[in-house]
């Protein structure tokens, strides 16, 4: 296991039933302010520690939204391997390790909706006994999907099909899905890590615009430090990208030229 993914796993699993804690404690009414300068789409990864927007599903209770319930019910973390990833579009909380669950509130239980999307269980592949899904987003039927050892997945209306090819091999860390574009074709991805760490593919966002096929490193201006949450802000057809780079927001006012704003990691 390298640097980066120890950096990475370190995080994650610092905060691991915190954020599940926290995501049963915020509001089920709406989503919170980035700051005082732009507001959250709804769907967003709860158990990002740098997460700005945490959104319950109605449906879950403390009771039953218990870390017993989800060890016994869904697919469990490796000992070395990320903590589970939370993320909601506000009507359904979704939960995913090395598949992604869904929570069914009448039976209180996960109910398993992807194959395993990880390396975890390929004997000799880096991800080997290690990897997890560490970041994922949703439009309609469409999921983005990314892992520890630094793989993306696509799937459509429950057909799922690697999307790596042309990003670099590092940790996925952050993911959002245009709304813009209601097919979920057009999407961002961002990176853990240093380019150093991958010399023929730097960069820390990328973009896409056929549903994974293409990328192209929209990273530009932005500081060459790992990315920890990508959002999509503002008006339905007038989304902007914003990214937060350790802990600082910035928004993209044109492609690659990125412009730093205040705001909160939250």
């Amino acid at each position: 296991m390298n640097a980066n993914w120890q950096k990475s796993l370190a995080r994650r699993n610092a905060v691991g039933w915190l954020a599940v804690v926290a995501l049963l404690a915020v509001s089920l009414q709406g989503a919170t302010l980035i700051s005082n300068w732009s507001t959250h789409r709804l769907g967003d990864e709860v158990a990002n520690p740098s997460t700005v927007v945490k959104q319950a599903d109605s449906g879950v209770s403390a009771t039953s939204f218990s870390p017993a319930a989800v060890t016994a019910q869904s697919d469990a973390p490796l000992p070395n391997g990320p903590a589970p990833v939370y993320w909601t579009d506000g009507q359904q909380v979704y939960r995913a390790v090395h598949f992604i669950s869904k929570w069914n509130s009448k039976t209180s239980s996960w109910q398993q909706i992807s194959p395993d999307l990880t390396e975890a269980a390929v004997a000799g592949s880096e991800g080997y006994r290690v990897d997890g899904i560490t970041a994922l987003s949703k439009l309609g039927s469409t999921w983005y999907v990314g892992t520890l050892a630094g793989s993306l997945s696509v799937g459509v209306n429950g057909h799922w099909q690697d999307r790596s090819f042309g990003l670099p091999n590092r940790t996925i860390t952050a993911i959002a899905i245009c709304p813009d574009k209601p097919d979920g074709d057009a999407a961002v991805v961002g990176f853990d890590g240093y380019s150093a760490a991958t010399p023929d593919l730097p960069g820390h966002v990328y973009e896409t615009f056929d549903g994974g096929t293409q990328w192209t490193d929209i990273s530009g201006n932005l500081p060459d430090a790992p990315v920890q949450s990508l959002h999509f802000v503002g008006r339905h057809g007038a989304s902007q990208l914003v990214a937060n780079v350790q802990g600082q927001w910035y928004a993209m006012e044109h492609r690659g030229h990125w412009v730093q704003r205040n705001g909160a990691s939250g």
